[in-house]
């Protein structure tokens, strides 16, 4: 039986020559019975009817003269049940094909199907490797570059880069490592943190670092949102895979990982008794301790030192306002500092500078009421004479913001008279102008400041372009360099809002923040307002430091 068919009567005339009584009509060579045999077999399973085969016999056997040993012919198609079958050789129709034609033809169709189904499989297959190849290349040169804008300072390159990467290969896991670091540098609305927890969920982990990594990433989507205290219980969660992976031997705690469990025990919210206090500095020095016996010595190695220092003097706090005010909480930061500050101007020359850093800041960002609190606290002024003069331009300020342009004018004079540096004299003029701009003033002495500011700096200097376009009404620039556009002073190693390129306290340019680890390196720890940064994938610290996140 072959597919289920009975096909013995198929095999009938075969069988009748092969028995035959007269020798000399029985198959002589059997080789050709051989091929016969086969060819009706490989017919049969090609799936031709059976019924053909039978319709076929049936047909030789009333038709003998028709019949020869390999030309079994066969009916155009299978005939209806009742029909009559033909009764005569003139019934075949010439140039019908045999079965040997049929089969051959049939086999070389075939051939050709499968040339070309193997032809169309090796084409596609050949598309989407190409495909894959190319798309691999052009994501993996994208993430390349990505990374070397980071290194180098550029995070808007860096981000452009990282994604077309994705988009490029949706599987680049290091890619969307480093998008959420960049991305989370700023506030999030809890929208955008979930887009960020969203682009993390499709990167695969493999192994406890992998996993430390995706919890690292995830604690500073946290933070980024406000939520610090579940930020620090993931980081501390991210440590506990990082240290067994070092005892299983699969590598060294990521430094990254470190600094920021540190910063997070600084932000976390807890009581304010002095026991809770020493049990945060104590964890968060011990992170920075460990975190400098990984790094090299260098800038990073210094920036530890420098936050562990502050610690030692108590001053989690500055340090919490610090990190507060670079994640984005001002209000929450500026609520730190009054109390932090007041009765403790005289326990160091570090701490007087600190403070007049804070205030310059309030300057920028145009909070002249935290001006007013903290110069309060400033109290007498010792050291260099420039802490005075810094101190009376702030005050010329404030006042002149208030409407009291007595006593502004006073003060102005005073601390004009206290330097021969055109960078600080146009500094002070400037910020007395902008003080009064910011507070609707429009008097002639606005006029005169302006005029001699241009006499100091030239027309063409943007500060003053600036001052102009307030006074004009167009507050363009100096709205968005308030909340945004950030600056440090090569001298002091902090940051300012960039209202003012001259907005730095001893008067000088405001550089660049890409500037930041080329131009400053302050022994003081001042230059570290916000730690080294990190490869946003492996953790290591790098020679550039960004602002205003790592």
């Amino acid at each position: 039986r072959l597919n289920g068919l009975d096909v013995v009567a198929v095999l009938g005339e075969i069988l009748r020559r092969l028995l035959g009584r007269d020798a000399v009509h029985r198959a002589q060579d059997a080789t050709a019975v051989a091929v016969e045999l086969e060819h009706l077999l490989e017919w049969q399973e090609k799936s031709r009817s059976t019924a053909r085969f039978v319709k076929s016999w049936l047909y030789a056997q009333k038709h003998p003269e028709a019949q020869s040993s390999l030309e079994m012919r066969q009916l155009p198609e299978p005939v209806a049940i009742g029909t009559t079958l033909p009764r005569s050789s003139a019934d075949v129709q010439p140039g019908e094909d045999t079965f040997d034609s049929l089969y051959a033809t049939t086999i070389a169709r075939r051939r050709l199907g499968y040339l070309l189904v193997t032809l169309l499989f090796l084409a596609t297959a050949g598309a989407a490797t190409t495909y894959i190849y190319r798309g691999t290349l052009v994501a993996d040169g994208a993430q390349e570059d990505g990374m070397e804008a980071l290194a180098r300072g550029d995070l808007e390159a860096a981000e452009r880069a990282l994604e077309a990467s994705i988009t490029a290969n949706p599987g680049q896991g290091e890619a969307r490592y480093a998008l959420v670091a960049l991305r989370a540098r700023a506030p999030l609305s809890e929208v955008e943190a979930e887009e960020l927890r969203e682009l993390l969920s499709r990167v695969p982990t493999h192994g406890l670092l992998a996993d430390a990594s995706r919890l690292r990433a995830q604690a500073r989507i946290l933070a980024s949102a406000g939520n610090f205290d579940e930020a620090n219980l993931i980081a501390e969660a991210a440590m506990g895979r990082a240290r067994q992976a070092v005892k299983a031997g699969e590598g060294a705690v990521p430094p990254a990982l470190l600094w920021e469990a540190a910063e997070y025990t600084l932000l976390r919210d807890v009581a304010d008794s002095e026991d809770k206090r020493q049990s945060r500095r104590d964890r968060a020095r011990a992170y920075f301790t460990e975190f400098q016996s990984l790094v090299p010595p260098g800038t990073a190695s210094d920036a530890a030192a420098s936050y562990i220092d502050l610690l030692d003097r108590k001053g989690e706090t500055l340090l919490r306002a610090e990190l507060l005010w670079r994640l984005g909480q001002r209000d929450a930061a500026w609520a730190l500092l009054p109390g932090f500050f007041r009765g403790r101007a005289r326990t160091g020359d570090l701490r007087q500078r600190e403070h007049l850093v804070w205030i310059f800041r309030a300057l920028g960002e145009g909070r002249y009421v935290a001006v007013d609190t903290l110069l309060s606290s400033l109290g007498l002024l010792t050291g260099e004479p420039e802490r005075r003069r810094q101190a009376q331009v702030a005050r010329a300020a404030e006042l002149a913001h208030r409407g009291r342009l007595r006593e502004a004018k006073k003060k102005l004079e005073a601390s004009l008279k206290s330097t021969k540096n055109p960078e600080a004299s146009a500094t002070a003029r400037l910020q007395v102008a902008l003080a009064l701009l910011r507070s609707g003033d429009g008097s002639e002495w606005v006029a005169g400041l302006l005029e001699e500011i241009a006499l100091q700096v030239g027309d063409d200097d943007p500060d003053l372009r600036a001052l102009l376009a307030l006074q004009a009404g167009d507050r363009g620039r100096l709205d968005r360099a308030s909340t945004a556009e950030l600056s440090f002073d090569p001298r002091t190693g902090r940051f300012f809002p960039g209202a003012l390129r001259r907005g730095a306290p001893n008067g000088g340019l405001l550089a660049a923040p890409r500037s930041f680890a080329t131009v400053n390196r302050s022994p003081t720890g001042l230059a570290w307002p916000f730690g080294p940064a990190f490869h946003p994938v492996s953790g290591e610290a790098l020679p550039s430091l960004y602002h205003p996140a790592r």
